[in-house]
């Protein structure tokens, strides 16, 4: 319980830290976006081929081996993908 708690802590430290002033926010608002960005409505889709492969792959690893620690490592790499967006490094920002 303890730890829940604190992860909220963190969780609400952090939004409001990188929260946007209201000029930043109408700022935000008033951007034009580029005609080219027109595939935006199929990202779901490509995610869900993305996991969909994700799922076929372990399936056929786990077919051939039955291996424990392969499902690990696949568990281990995939951990990323499900806990959410990987930050990026800013070089030289």
């Amino acid at each position: 319980m303890v730890s829940a708690l604190l992860i909220f802590m963190v969780m609400a430290g952090v939004g409001l830290l990188i929260q946007p002033s209201r000029q930043q926010f109408d700022w935000f608002l008033r951007l034009r976006r580029p005609g080219w960005l027109t595939s935006e409505g199929l990202i779901p889709l490509i995610w869900i081929s993305i996991y969909a492969c994700f799922y076929g792959s372990a399936l056929l690893c786990w077919n051939a081996s039955w291996s424990w620690g392969l499902m690990a490592g696949y568990g281990g790499w995939l951990w990323p993908w499900w806990s959410g967006p990987i930050p990026l490094p800013r070089w030289g920002c």
